[in-house]
């Protein structure tokens, strides 16, 4: 059957048929017994013995469970890996992303490619300026311009003592401004 007829209560009905109705339905992926499936198979499927030749040069990896559906009905779940496909979707992925950068660099207010700059590249000036007015603090407010250590222990230290003032300083900040 068809992906569309996929469903926890179709499979489950089928599966409760009296007369024991065999039935093969392609499932999507996005479902939470399918991710479950894919998670349990996933670190033991890239094995030559799961190859399966498809003609001369493509193969595909493959692996057949029995696995368990509700309380009492026992199920086959075939797993298929494409590491082929997978690649060239991946590389796909990361060239519209590239593609995506170069536009958002070019013209990061173009409204026409807003969500998709949402979506996959991380412009958040805000944070930037969050960032940079903490240094300025780091540096000026708590007098971090020199370290004035002798020894790269006292260096850690100060550091370490400095950050944490910084977190403390920096949440005193944001409670003042809610105020």
């Amino acid at each position: 059957m068809d992906k569309g007829f996929y469903s926890a209560a179709n499979v489950t009905t089928m599966l409760s048929e009296k007369n024991g109705v065999k039935f093969l339905v392609a499932a999507p992926c996005g479902g939470k017994y399918i991710k479950n499936q894919i998670e349990q198979i996933r670190p033991s499927i890239d094995q030559a013995s799961n190859a399966i030749r498809l003609g001369d040069d493509e193969m595909i990896l493959g692996v057949t469970r029995e696995r368990v559906w509700g309380k009492e009905h026992g199920v086959y779940v075939h797993t298929f890996y494409n590491g082929k496909s997978a690649e060239q979707a991946k590389m796909d992925l990361y060239r519209e992303v590239n593609d995506l950068a170069d536009l958002a660099r070019e013209n990061p207010d173009n409204e026409r490619y807003a969500k998709m700059f949402k979506k996959y590249l991380l412009i958040n000036r805000g944070a930037k300026d969050v960032v940079e007015k903490a240094f300025c603090r780091f540096k000026n407010s708590m007098d971090f311009g020199r370290t004035r250590v002798h020894s790269g222990e006292s260096l850690q230290n100060k550091i370490m003592i400095g950050f944490v003032a910084l977190i403390i300083m920096s949440y005193i900040h944001k409670v003042i401004e809610g105020f």
